[in-house]
């Protein structure tokens, strides 16, 4: 749920959390991250007036750094072309007018993704050849979480490693799991405190309703245009159907001498239209 997971990246609450998880996942160093991580605005401005806000969900800097986290909670066609269209955006409001390219930050765009589409439970994906492994640009790197995979393995009874716990914290939706899997760990619990009061609060209780009401309308309309779209294209098929058809009739008719004034009426074709046939 966007809000709510907006809210632990981003208030400040969170800040261990946060910087642990970064920390594990990027190798960056765990205190240069809690004195120098800032929040940036997580909405990127429209480029034009009819243009969509663009909504991201986590941007974060660190010196030499810009760390976009995105919760992807469901896979589809086009899911991370547009999720690399926000990162090269972001990358480039960040550079300032006359600024050098060398002065280009590292891009770091983390992936938590709330389904399996690759193989590993967390993959690291780079710019390089394919033959000699070389690297084309060390400031662009992307990580996929795969959160499913990483539930699996506690709903399985399997061992986890501190990042995935972490990871199951944003992950569990059950009160009971979430305190289980924090107990006893102040940073754990810190995140888990967080998500506590975010769902017991009226304003997510009241955005998490308008929430589901968006994604119901929109899944709603996206059903309505796709059987527009299979009636239109069922509708526009027949009449291309009738039109070679006639346009046949018409080509027999005319190498037949018959007058245009009758083959008009016979199928339809404007004279204009049957001169040029012949």
């Amino acid at each position: 749920f966007d809000p709510v997971f907006k809210e632990i990246f981003t208030s400040g609450d969170c800040r261990n959390f946060v910087c642990t998880l970064i920390s594990l996942i990027t190798g960056l160093d765990l205190n240069y991250l809690k004195k120098n991580l800032k929040v940036v605005n997580p909405n990127l401005k429209k480029d034009r007036a009819k243009e969509k806000t663009k909504p991201t969900d986590v941007i974060l800097s660190i010196k030499g750094n810009l760390i976009n986290i995105e919760m992807n909670n469901k896979y589809y066609d086009g899911l991370f072309q547009k999720n690399d269209m926000y990162q090269h955006t972001i990358l480039s409001r960040s550079m300032k007018s006359g600024d050098s390219y060398k002065k280009i930050k590292n891009m770091i765009q983390i992936n938590i993704d709330n389904f399996s589409k690759f193989k590993k439970e967390i993959s690291v994906f780079k710019l390089m050849e394919i033959e000699t492994g070389e690297i084309e640009n060390e400031y662009y790197v992307k990580y996929h979480i795969s959160l499913s995979k990483i539930l699996d393995k506690y709903y399985n009874g399997d061992k986890l490693n501190y990042l995935e716990k972490l990871l199951c914290v944003i992950g569990v939706k059950d009160k009971g799991v979430l305190n289980k899997i924090s107990k006893g760990d102040k940073i754990l619990m810190e995140a888990s405190k967080k998500i506590e009061d975010l769902n017991l609060s009226d304003l997510y209780s009241d955005l998490y309703d308008v929430e589901k009401d968006r994604q119901m309308a929109e899944k709603a309309m996206e059903e309505y245009i796709r059987e527009e779209a299979t009636k239109q294209g069922i509708k526009q098929g027949i009449k291309q159907g009738i039109n070679s058809r006639n346009i046949e009739i018409a080509k027999n008719m005319i190498d037949s001498k018959i007058e245009l004034n009758i083959i008009s009426k016979c199928t339809g074709l404007s004279k204009e239209e049957l001169e040029n046939l012949r």
